[in-house]
């Protein structure tokens, strides 16, 4: 009898134990889960795995640039190239994309794959992001003045600032004092951070989209805009990065499929010569980028160029 209580104690104890070891991994999966979710996307340990991914010269220019980016942002060393954006059926300029810039200090110009991670660490993007975009409108005014009419640009807006409180209202304030109308500009929504407030985000999209602006999304299907953001946001026009012209052609051509199927216009990047054009017309893709028809140029090449096509 004694035997059999002992038993009987020994295996409720040891079932015990199991339900307390599987109770204690599913909360440290859950609170692991919690705290990937809220760390931060400038938090130093992604900047390390980040910075562990740069060949040495990127590394070491991030480093200086992040050393001067306070002097760079009070300066306003940053500028703006233009690359048109053309009808994917006769290559004519259909709207364009503003790319910014940095001088360096011998007049050297520095790429964003170099200065934004130096942006994002220490923390200038919204800074950066409305000043990008008040120079883009103070330009549509400009020529508004000289009574012509550009085609629309697009103006790249990170998911960080797009995830402040408020930054729908500044944006829409900034239009409102240059532009004739807020539909002459699309928010080009970027890829390569996440948003760290999701409905702080969803609510400012809907609010420019209300408003008017074009909503783009860049580099679909990379990064953070996952193939999802198409049933989920209020877009216009989907990007497709040029690093799909360089896949098996079926990925590109499911990707421009799943955009038309949403009822979405596709914009191809990376178009470099004839043949892939003549593949894109026959694909059905409405909006083009590549250096077969335009490489980035200055604003006043760009403009030279729409003049003397208005002329023809």
């Amino acid at each position: 009898m004694v035997l059999v209580i002992c038993a009987g104690l020994f295996l409720f104890l040891y079932v015990l134990l199991i339900f307390a070891c599987v109770f204690n991994y599913r909360v440290s999966r859950k609170n692991r889960k919690q705290s990937e979710v809220k760390k931060k996307p400038n938090s130093p340990s992604e900047q390390v795995n980040e910075r562990a991914t740069m060949n040495p010269e990127t590394k070491e220019k991030v480093s200086t640039i992040e050393k001067q980016m306070a002097e760079f942002m009070e300066k306003d060393d940053f500028y703006i190239d233009v690359q048109p954006i053309v009808d994917g059926k006769t290559g004519e300029v259909r709207a364009c994309e503003m790319l910014s810039r940095l001088q360096g200090e011998i007049r050297e110009t520095i790429m964003p794959a170099a200065f934004l991670p130096a942006i994002r660490n220490q923390n200038f993007y919204s800074e950066f992001d409305f000043s990008i975009f008040e120079r883009t409108c103070r330009w549509i005014k400009r020529q508004t003045k000289k009574g012509l009419d550009e085609p629309s640009p697009s103006c790249n807006i990170s998911r960080i600032t797009l995830s402040m409180e408020g930054s729908a209202d500044r944006l829409i304030q900034i239009a409102k004092e240059n532009a004739p109308s807020l539909e002459k500009i699309a928010i080009e929504i970027l890829e390569s951070e996440p948003s760290t407030d999701q409905n702080c985000f969803m609510k400012n999209i809907n609010q420019l989209r209300e408003a008017g602006f074009h909503i783009f999304l860049d580099d679909y299907d990379m990064g953070f805009n996952t193939a999802d953001a198409l049933a989920v946001l209020p877009l216009d026009v989907v990007k497709v990065d040029r690093d799909y012209m360089r896949r098996p052609k079926e990925d590109l051509e499911k990707v421009v499929k799943d955009i038309h199927d949403h009822h979405l216009i596709a914009l191809v990047e990376g178009v470099e010569n004839e043949d892939q054009w003549k593949w894109m017309k026959s694909l059905g893709v409405e909006l083009i980028q590549g250096y077969y028809f335009y490489r980035p140029m200055s604003i006043l090449n760009f403009e030279e160029l729409i003049r003397k096509e208005s002329e023809e």
